[in-house]
Formats: C-alpha cells, sequence, structure tokens
C-alpha cells in the first residue's frame, strides 16, 4: 500500500511539472504578443499624428489664402518657412497653392505673376481646357520648381482630387501619383479647397454665399511619410503599406523588411486605415530580432526546477514514511509504559486522604476513592455510580472572594452545607471518551476568615482611595511608621522592599526651612499642649519640584504615664490650593493698583449707589475728597437716575448679555454742582466674598471734546448757511444766461454746462454737509407715513437715468406688481435711493446693468442696489460708512463727493427704523442693501439678512 502511495505522488508531482512548464510558454507568448501589439499602436500612433499634422497644416494653409486676397510668393515662402516643413511635416514636400484660372484670363494671370517677382513663371504642359489648374506657388522652391506653374488638367488623377475637394469642401487624398518631385517613389496629394469668409451687406441684405478661391496642396512621399514611426529600432518589426482603396488595384507604398524574405515571423497584425477618402492596409510582421529579444528560457528553467523539485518532494516523502514507522514502534512502547504507570496512580488514588472522584461526560460519578464515599456519606462504591454530581455539591452563585489566592478550581457548597474548593481537569481515555477529574478540599473555616478580613480592608482602601488622602501611622517608641497607598502615591514612593522606612524617606524630602515647624507642631501635641498637630510644609517630588502637604495627625495611644506611644494622622496635597490663593493675593493687590494709579477716573460701586473704592483722577475730576466720596457720596449724586436705571438694564444682573461692558457720553455733577462731561464705561460682575452685585465704572473728562464740537457745528452751519445765499444766486444768473439765445450755443453754452455742473455740485456738498450736521445735533426731522415704498423706488430711479446713461449704464428694476406700503420719510427715503444708485451708476462697468429689487424679511421691505463694477476694497469695508472718507482719498482721485452720501444714508435708514448694509467681491458684484418696515406691522427687534 505504501509503494502504491509512493508512485501515486511520484506521478502528480510530474503532471504538475508539465502543467507548469507549459503554462510558463503560454505567459512568455502573451508577453511577447503584447510587446509587438504596443510597437504596432505606438506606430499607428504616431502615423495618424503625423496625418493630423498634414491636417493642421492645409487648415492654417487655408485660413491663410482666405485671409490674404493679394497673395505674394514672399508672403507665401515666409508663411510656409514658419511651418518648418522639415521639422514639422516630415514626408511632405513643399506646400503650395493651385488656382483655377479660365482659359482666357491665362495670359493674364502668368503676367500679374511675374510682376509679382516670378520671372521665369510659366503654365506647363500645354492642355486644351476651358479651365486650368495651375500651381501658382510651391514651397520650398529649391526643391520644387518643377512644380512650379504645373497645369494639373494634363492627369486625370490630380485634377480629380481637386475637383472632389472642391465640391465636397474637404480635405481630400489623391490616388498614388507619380510625383514631379520624386517620380521613383508613389506620392500622394493632400488637397483642400479655399473659400473666402462671407461677410454680411452694410445694407442688411443677407450675406453673399463664400467666394471659391482655390485649393491649398501638400505632396508628399508614402516612404518618407511611414519611415521612423516609432522610437524603437526599426530592426524590430517590418512594415508594408498597400492603398486598397476600392477605385484601383492594390498598390504598395512602402515596405520595409530587416529580415530576409524567406524568415517566418511569429507574429503579425494588419490594419486598415480610412485617410480622407483612402483605404491604407498597414500590415506589421516581426522581424528576427524582436523574436530574439522576447525569447525567454522560463518554460525550460520551470521544467528543470519542477524535476527538482519533485525529486525532492519524493525524497522528503520516503523520510517521513520511515519516520513514520519508527514513532509507531515508539507509541506502542509507551502504551505499555502508561498502562503500568496508570494501575499505579490508580493505587494512589484509592489510598489518598484527599477526596477524589471521576467523572463522565455527563458529569455522573464513575469512580470514587475512599475520601469522597465518606464526604458524600457513602460507604459502597455501588452507591454513588452513575449518580449526576449535581447531587451532592453546587456551584455558587456569587465568587466568593474569600478563596484563597493561588488556590484556584471551583468553589462549591455541598450537601452538608460545608463550602468546597475543587479543581477539575479533564481528558479522553483510551476509548475516545471524555472524563473529568475532581479533587475536592474542604475550605469553610478559610474562606470564612478570609471574608472577614477581605471586607475590612476593601472597606478601608476604599474610604482612603476616594478621599485622596494618604494615612500614616507612626510607632513613637521605635520612630517606624505604615502608611496607606494613597500616602505612597502622594509621595510618588517607588521602593517596595520590606526594608523601606516611610518615616525616613519623608524627613529626607521635607524642605528644610519647613521641617522646624512641623516638629514643633508635633512636639507640642505629643507633650499635650495641643489636641493636634497641624502643619504646612513642602515636600520635593521626584522630578525635584515642591509640592505644598497639610497634616492632620493626633496622639491615639498613650502610657499609663501620659507618654505618647502612637500618633495616626492624615496628609493631603494642597499645592494647587496654595497656588489659587496667592493667585487670588496676587490679582487683589493689581486690581487695587490699577484703580488706585489709573490716569482715569475709576470707582467700584454697589447694587444700592455706594463707593466702595475711588482713586484720585476721579476725586480730582469730580472735586470731592476721597473720604467725602466713600462717606456718604451716591452714584445718584454724579449720574441722572435715568442714566443709571438705563446702564443698570444693559449691563445689570437681568440683562441678556451681562458679558459686554456700557460706553456712553454723559453729564456728571461735580461738588460744586456744575455740569462735566464724561464718557462713561461701566461693567457688572459678582463679588463671591460679600456675595453682592458690584459695579465697575470709569469716568474719562471729556468736556474739553464736548466744546470743540459745539463750536465745530455752529462754525460748519454759519459757512454752510453763508455759501447758500451766493450760490442761489448764481444759480439764478446761470438760468438767465441758459435761457437766452445768443448763449445757448457753441464755447460759451460748454462754459455755462461747466458752470452749472460745478454750481449742483457744490449746492450738493453744502446740503450733505447741512445734513450731517443736523444729524450730529439731532435736529434732522423726519415726516413718516405710510406711503407706497415702490413709487419712491421708481421716481429715485427715474432722476438718476441721465447720469446712468453719462456712466455708460442701464438702470433695472425687478419689483413686484403689490404698491409695498411702508412706513417711511418719503423724501428722505428718495434721498437715500438716489445717493446708493448715483454710487452704483459711477462705480459700474461700462455696459452693464444696475439693478433694484425687493423682498420681504421678518415684518420688513428690504431692498437691494446690485452692480458689477471695481466692488469695495477688503481693507476699506470697515469705513464705508463713516463720514468725510472714501476709497481713494487721492487729489486726483476719478469720482467726485466728500465722502459723507453714504454715512447719511445710514443715519437716516437707521432713524426710520431699518438697517443698512453691503456686500462686495473686487471685479464682480457688489449689493447695497437696507430696509423699512412694513406698514401696519411691527418690525422685527433682530432682522437677519441672507446674503445674496
Amino acid at each position: 500500500m505504501q509503494i502504491l502511495a509512493r508512485i501515486l505522488f511520484a506521478v502528480a508531482c510530474l503532471a504538475l511539472t508539465a502543467l507548469a512548464s507549459v503554462m510558463a510558454a503560454w505567459n512568455v507568448d502573451e508577453r511577447a504578443q503584447a510587446q509587438f501589439t504596443a510597437l504596432v499602436n505606438d506606430a499607428q500612433f504616431n502615423f495618424n499624428n503625423r496625418l493630423n499634422a498634414y491636417v493642421h497644416s492645409l487648415d492654417s494653409a487655408s485660413a491663410y489664402v482666405a485671409s490674404a486676397p493679394e497673395l505674394s510668393a514672399a508672403d507665401w515662402r515666409n508663411f510656409v518657412e514658419l511651418i518648418d516643413i522639415d521639422k514639422n511635416l516630415p514626408g511632405v514636400s513643399a506646400l503650395g497653392v493651385i488656382r483655377a484660372v479660365p482659359d482666357s484670363q491665362l495670359s493674364e494671370f502668368v503676367a500679374k505673376r511675374r510682376m509679382d517677382g516670378m520671372d521665369g513663371f510659366s503654365v506647363h504642359p500645354k492642355v486644351k481646357a476651358n479651365e486650368h489648374l495651375v500651381v501658382e506657388f510651391m514651397e520650398p522652391l529649391a526643391t520644387n520648381v518643377n512644380a512650379l506653374g504645373l497645369d494639373l488638367m494634363f492627369d486625370k488623377a490630380r485634377h480629380q482630387v481637386l475637383d472632389d475637394a472642391r465640391i465636397s469642401g474637404a480635405k481630400v487624398l489623391s490616388s498614388p501619383l507619380s510625383l514631379v518631385q520624386n517620380p521613383s517613389s508613389p506620392g500622394f496629394v493632400f488637397a483642400r479647397a479655399v473659400y473666402s469668409y462671407a461677410k454680411a451687406n452694410a445694407n442688411g441684405s443677407p450675406a453673399q454665399p463664400r467666394a471659391f478661391q482655390g485649393w491649398v496642396v501638400a505632396p508628399f512621399i508614402g516612404a518618407v511619410t511611414l519611415a521612423n514611426l516609432t522610437a524603437q529600432p526599426t530592426e524590430y518589426f517590418g512594415l508594408s503599406v498597400y492603398d486598397v482603396s476600392a477605385d484601383a488595384d492594390e498598390v504598395l507604398i512602402y515596405n520595409h523588411k530587416p529580415d530576409e524574405t524567406t524568415y517566418q515571423p511569429k507574429f503579425e497584425v494588419t490594419l486598415t486605415e480610412p485617410i480622407f477618402g483612402r483605404n491604407w492596409a498597414l500590415h506589421f510582421t516581426s522581424t528576427i530580432l524582436f523574436d530574439a529579444t522576447v525569447k525567454s528560457y522560463a518554460p525550460l528553467i520551470t521544467l528543470i526546477a519542477g524535476l527538482f523539485t519533485s525529486g525532492l518532494l519524493c525524497l522528503l516523502m520516503e523520510i517521513l514514511v520511515r519516520r513514520v514507522n519508527t514513532v509507531n514502534l515508539l507509541v506502542a512502547r509507551r502504551t505499555k509504559e502508561l498502562k503500568a504507570r496508570g494501575d499505579e496512580n490508580k493505587s494512589i488514588v484509592e489510598s489518598a486522604y484527599i477526596p477524589i472522584l471521576i467523572l463522565n461526560e455527563k458529569d455522573e460519578i464513575v469512580q470514587a476513592n475512599a475520601a469522597a464515599l465518606e464526604l458524600m456519606g457513602h460507604s459502597q462504591r455501588s452507591e454513588v455510580k452513575r449518580m449526576p454530581i449535581s447531587k451532592y455539591v453546587s456551584p455558587v452563585a456569587k465568587p466568593d472572594p474569600s478563596v484563597r489566592p493561588g488556590m484556584g478550581g471551583w468553589t462549591h457548597l455541598g450537601a452538608n452545607g460545608r463550602l468546597l474548593n475543587i479543581r477539575r481537569s479533564s481528558w479522553k481515555n483510551a476509548k475516545g471518551d471524555l472524563r473529568h477529574a475532581l479533587i475536592i478540599q474542604d475550605v469553610t473555616e478559610e474562606a470564612n476568615a478570609a471574608l472577614r478580613i477581605a471586607e475590612a480592608e476593601q472597606r478601608w482602601q476604599l474610604a482612603l482611595n476616594g478621599s485622596d488622602i494618604g494615612v500614616f501611622d507612626i510607632d513613637l517608641k521605635t520612630g517606624r511608621s505604615i502608611v496607606s497607598e494613597a500616602w505612597k502615591r502622594m509621595m510618588q514612593v517607588e521602593d517596595e522592599s520590606a526594608d523601606f522606612d516611610p518615616q525616613a524617606e519623608f524627613l529626607s524630602r521635607i524642605s528644610p526651612q519647613d521641617l522646624g515647624r512641623l516638629q514643633d507642631a508635633d512636639r507640642r501635641c505629643i507633650n499635650g499642649e495641643t489636641e493636634r498637630s497641624i502643619s504646612e510644609y513642602r515636600v520635593s517630588d521626584r522630578s525635584g519640584n515642591w509640592r505644598w502637604m497639610r497634616s492632620d495627625a493626633a496622639v491615639v495611644e498613650r502610657a499609663q504615664d501620659g507618654q505618647a506611644l502612637r500618633m495616626i494622622g492624615a496628609q493631603m496635597d494642597v499645592t494647587d490650593l496654595r497656588m489659587a490663593r496667592e493667585a487670588l493675593e496676587v490679582s487683589q493687590k493689581r486690581f487695587e493698583l490699577m484703580i488706585s494709579e489709573a490716569p482715569v477716573g475709576m470707582a467700584v460701586f454697589t447694587n444700592d449707589g455706594v463707593f466702595i473704592s475711588v482713586n484720585d483722577a476721579l476725586c480730582q475730576f469730580l472735586g470731592y475728597r476721597e473720604d467725602e466720596i466713600l462717606g456718604g457720596v451716591r452714584i445718584r449724586d454724579v449720574l441722572d437716575k435715568a442714566v443709571m436705571k438705563h446702564v443698570i438694564s444693559v449691563v445689570g444682573p437681568q440683562a441678556v448679555d451681562r458679558s459686554r461692558a456700557y460706553h456712553g457720553e454723559h453729564e456728571c455733577t461735580a461738588s460744586d454742582g456744575n455740569k462735566i462731561w464724561a464718557l462713561l464705561s461701566i461693567s457688572w460682575t459678582f463679588d463671591p466674598v460679600a456675595q453682592s452685585d458690584i459695579y465697575i465704572a470709569q469716568l474719562c473728562d471729556i468736556t474739553d471734546k464736548k466744546n470743540i464740537e459745539r463750536m465745530k457745528s455752529e462754525f460748519v452751519a454759519t459757512v454752510s448757511h453763508e455759501l447758500r445765499t451766493p450760490l442761489t444766486s448764481i444759480k439764478g444768473a446761470l438760468s438767465l444766461l441758459e435761457s437766452s439765445a445768443e448763449f445757448a450755443q457753441g464755447p460759451t453754452k460748454r462754459l455755462l454746462d461747466i458752470t452749472r455742473r460745478n454750481s449742483d455740485r457744490l449746492g450738493a456738498i453744502v446740503n450733505d454737509i447741512l445734513d450731517f450736521e443736523k444729524m450730529s445735533s439731532q435736529q434732522l426731522s423726519f415726516d413718516v407715513t405710510e406711503h407706497p415704498l415702490k413709487d419712491v423706488i421708481v421716481d429715485a430711479a427715474t432722476m438718476i437715468e441721465t447720469m446712468a446713461n453719462r456712466s455708460n449704464v442701464s438702470i433695472k428694476l425687478d419689483l413686484p406688481d403689490d404698491p409695498l406700503m411702508a412706513r417711511i420719510d418719503p423724501a428722505r427715503t428718495h434721498q437715500v435711493l438716489a445717493n446708493l444708485l448715483s454710487n452704483a451708476c459711477k462705480f459700474s462697468f461700462p455696459l452693464s446693468d444696475v439693478e433694484v429689487r425687493t423682498s420681504i424679511v421678518d415684518g420688513f421691505h428690504i431692498v437691494f442696489v446690485c452692480n458689477r463694477g471695481c466692488g469695495i476694497p477688503a481693507s476699506f469695508r470697515s469705513q464705508v460708512f463713516k463720514p468725510f472718507v472714501q476709497a481713494d482719498n487721492s487729489a486726483k482721485r476719478q469720482f467726485e463727493g466728500t465722502g459723507l452720501g453714504l454715512h447719511i444714508t445710514q443715519k437716516i435708514v437707521e432713524s426710520m427704523g431699518g438697517r443698512i448694509g453691503f456686500t462686495s467681491e473686487p471685479n464682480k458684484l457688489t449689493v447695497f442693501w437696507f430696509t423699512v418696515p412694513i406698514a401696519n406691522k411691527e418690525a422685527a427687534t433682530v432682522l437677519k439678512i441672507a446674503g445674496e
């Protein structure tokens, strides 16, 4: 039987070796075929690229001829030199222009060419025809002089390809020809008809059809075009190209055979390429060099390696068979030894004092020794045989923590209530039946004692670990101490050896500056002077840093004579507490120093208005002494009661956002009763010590600033009013002059227009300044009524239309049919729209649109003014609504203005209960928007605008 198995194994190995060799040969052929296909694809790709280059050159030549009605020989020569035929069009002999010349105009055509500098130009050969197809230009001329003036009517194939190109309007390839440039090799003419571009008539009538101007041609030699198609050596493949078009017999164009004609190639591929009306067959064959290059010895190597491996496997199998025979002999010998040892073990079990049971796979008792029978209350083995073990012992429902570590096994409860520790092991007998051996030990007393100790230790450790308090117990007679695990973690103790001395470790790491204070506290407690020893001290950790500790200890045992014998205490890490306390003290001192030394008036007062802290700057500002303010002055004596009520509502404990501070300009009452202006800043906080609200106030004297603003306002108002009177007279005089026929034309009218625009501009500036001043002094009046917002938008757009025309832009309104009733001041809303529309027109790209549209959001009408232009620089966006500010403030800026328009617009919109804003992208879309309340509806308190 073993001999047959060896023979079958050897045959299988040889079969696998042969299969592997065949697969390797197939794989080599597949890789070689893929390499040859890659060569063919590369050649085909390059061939198509060359044809595409010919096509592009004809397209560009056609466009050039069509765009140059009077084309000269020099122009054509320059054009062909730019194309660089030798480099970019391999195979092409030249690029030429052919004209269709009626027989009656042939002499005139020749004379014109000679006047163009072509002295020897003549038409040849002489052909009788109504129309001659004459080669007008052919460059480079040096190698194509014979083709110049050639009349292609002499050959049917030549004029047929030109007729096909003219009729189809497409690029056409001729059948194989004998070119005058190289008569010995098949050549081709690639032709395209040239048509002039159609133009529309000036009177708007339909465009005339495109006029035929002639042909551009590219004669090329097939053998040159097809040579060197790949970057690979040409010795790797042979190539034969045939013209196989249906209108003629098969013609050999190109034949490249590196090998002898008798060599039979291993790989062949034939491709048929449609080429502008012709079909070319490209036949590729592999060469001796290519076949030798892809040849591989992998199949032979695979066969040799397989045979060698098969021999090794057969040898290995022979070795294994012999080893199995040897093992079988050893097994028989060991079986006898095991049987003898089993009998010996059985005798030992029977006489053992420890109960031992043998169970089957059903946990039924198969065998029991005398000690086990005694434990179960039986005297005969037959009484317990085949009885389930569960009848005598049951598993404990909850694992008992009292089992001694290392005891192992399962803990069970015996039938007599005793706690048993059972070790169980399993094996299979000679028949394969599962058997379990149970070794039983009574651990009732031991478990009860261990349980009591474990519970005590667990409670103690839980208490210490949960509180993160280290406990120490010092024997004052010996100086030795016992410490908890928490104390070790706190002290970063790593030494767990039996001779570790915690007291020595502690004394070595305590700061020498704190050791004396700690020892003094311990001495007074030991001597009975104090009940407890409480002290804070520094201890170095393993990194060399100091950490603060706090210990609290007491003497718990004394001798009859009062001598202290034992001290127990607890130690806590209070580093974070100390650091927090020190940081609080530093912060308190810094805050007090900041208030006392601040250059502006600062004060802290309670919710009742009682000052609890002031600095010298505040005392000087109000004219009080510090003791007067702290003794009886209240905040209501300094600030108006209504102001304080408003401030508390903004920043007090009941405010929505208590994190922000209040800022405002208000009048304060000094000690002498005079009113002085102050810039007031107040914030709220809670004092956890006093458990009360406190307010921190800053008062900066701005009386001089207010006086300057008042004088500026008066000056601006005076100047503006003084400008209006002469400006009115100037406008009246201009109106009289413009109504006179004498000044209504010529240069005088231009001067009057310039004067009128400047006077209008000056008037607008004066009006802006007056409006700005009224807003600054809160004197600008509003007449808010329910009015159609749509009418105001239309009126403003109509007024700005003239300016839009000057800026070469259009205003488009995208408004609903609804009148858009709103609560507005119509005149002021008109002013807002005029400002936004004029700005949009000034800063829009020429020939663009300024668009106005509306929407409704949260009880408000929202108006969008959109334009496309230069946009608003990112650096200027925060200043858009500030007065007297422009993006270009240079003296040579492109657009005029005071920089007040958007500021006034913002104030008007906000005064009517709305909001205004913008979005802008440089050189793209800019959108300004503003809102006004809808009539008969309560406006939303918070408006969220979705940017568009």
